[in-house]
């Protein structure tokens, strides 16, 4: 999702694209994913890692300020 975002000129948050930086982690507000390629599990679909996720609907997703991405990697590492 990603790279499809970029080509339409969006500006997403990303880093190493594999799945491991969470960096383009997003609140799926509808729709659905597939990310059984990424590193969560599917319950944690409702934040899905857009690097290592395929959109199965039309989707509407919002990107997480920073502030709240590095508190929900914090709560994920806690865990």
């Amino acid at each position: 999702m990603v790279a499809k975002a970029l080509d339409f000129g969006l500006t997403v948050p990303h880093d190493c694209e594999l799945g491991v930086c969470m960096m383009c982690l997003a609140r799926l507000v509808s729709g659905k994913v597939d990310q059984s390629e990424g590193m969560l599990s599917d319950d944690a679909i409702v934040y899905p890692l857009l690097c290592a996720s395929y959109p199965r609907s039309d989707c509407h997703i919002r990107i997480i300020p920073e502030e709240e991405l590095l508190s929900l990697q914090l709560a994920t590492t806690n865990d």
